[in-house]
């Protein structure tokens, strides 16, 4: 198994660094510079694509990378993908689910498109297997958000009594 530094080494991770002396501000809306999130996404990729064994590692860093670029669905295919050992205090999985998911809702939202935010919303309170973090007790999950928006999907479908 390779260390992380033959990773290092081995990846253009140590390229990316040398060229993070330079501070010149990345602008987004550049047509001629990517923004540091699409350089990212570019870097995992490739990793990922030039590496045969399979990282759960480098599978997290591309699922944030997908989600800090606003490809969820691509996070949300991903994720479901993978197979997280679980170990004490691995959440990261299942943060990084519950963001994929809960954004193709709100994105569902903003389309009008309420039975489907509400499919996505439910899916967002699933812990699933695959991701190595169990499910906690129902008195420590925090479900306001996604019970807040079922209830304005459910308020424009004029739903509220079920």
């Amino acid at each position: 198994m390779a260390s992380i530094k033959d990773l290092y080494d081995k990846s253009e991770f140590s390229k990316l660094a040398d060229n993070s002396k330079d501070k010149t501000p990345i602008s987004a809306d550049s047509t001629n510079k990517l923004s540091k999130n699409e350089k990212a996404l570019a870097l995992v990729e490739k990793f990922k694509k030039s590496n045969s064994e399979e990282n759960f590692i480098m599978d997290m860093l591309l699922a944030k990378s997908l989600l800090l670029n606003k490809k969820y669905k691509e996070c949300d295919k991903l994720l479901s993908s993978m197979e997280v050992i679980p170990f004490e205090g691995s959440t990261d999985g299942r943060a990084l689910y519950w963001e994929a998911k809960m954004m193709q809702g709100v994105a569902a939202l903003k389309d009008k498109n309420y039975k489907s935010a509400i499919q996505f919303i439910n899916e967002a309170q699933e812990w699933p297997e695959n991701l190595g973090a169990g499910k906690p007790y129902d008195a420590d999950i925090d479900s306001r958000l996604e019970y807040y928006l079922q209830y304005v999907c459910l308020k424009q479908l004029n739903k509220l009594d079920s």
